[in-house]
């Protein structure tokens, strides 16, 4: 339950037991800011029988750490759920990664798109680049690169659902003559590139 949760796993397990529906509070935000406040006792909680539950933790973190093998089984149980699902709830750009929103009011669409303006002017992408990507996702960040900027592009996956998907969009697109789309590690990845982007993918990384 939610309190052995809290004694076994301390503020992560108070967190966990929230995501599992254990717990619930008609103000989230008040119940963060009162335990920020009491931030010494959530640190005993951690520091007590939390503590003693960190080898375990540690042993199953090792054994689906992010080695290739690893990452393959880790990537595949999350975004192989199959690509319907994502459609659900993500906008027509199926970025994952968080958006930019230009105004209050914008929509999803609007801040994914803004996002990926602004990560494009901070690479300075021009015609003659070739532009790495590390974490193609559904392949918005490619398609748009390539589309906007006349860039060639190089992208990786390790997700069949997900290159699947990107390769169709890339071609709906009309820029697959641009793209470059991988199923590999990136730490297989060879070549020379002038620029390098990974968006939101460093819980990944092995």
């Amino acid at each position: 339950g939610c309190y052995v949760d809290m004694l076994l796993g301390g503020s992560i397990g108070a967190g966990e037991a929230y995501m599992s529906g254990d717990w619930f509070s008609p103000d989230t935000t008040k119940v963060i800011r009162f335990m920020s406040l009491n931030l010494a006792t959530v640190e005993r909680v951690d520091s007590g029988f939390a503590l003693m539950t960190k080898p375990a933790q540690l042993a199953y973190h090792l054994k689906n750490r992010n080695t290739e093998k690893g990452s393959r089984r880790n990537i595949a149980a999350h975004y192989d759920l199959g690509n319907d699902l994502f459609q659900l709830f993500l906008d027509p750009t199926m970025m994952y990664s968080s958006a930019i929103f230009p105004n209050p009011d914008s929509s999803l669409q609007e801040g994914s798109l803004y996002k990926l303006k602004r990560i494009c002017e901070k690479l300075d992408l021009q015609p003659g680049d070739h532009l790495l990507e590390i974490g193609t996702g559904w392949g918005g960040m490619a398609a748009y690169a390539a589309k906007k900027y006349g860039c060639r592009v190089t992208t990786t996956t390790i997700s069949q659902q997900q290159y699947e998907y990107a390769r169709q969009h890339i071609q709906r697109e009309g820029v697959g003559h641009l793209v470059t789309l991988l199923q590999e590690d990136y730490r297989n990845l060879t070549g020379k590139y002038d620029k390098l982007v990974s968006i939101e993918m460093i819980e990944a990384v092995g």
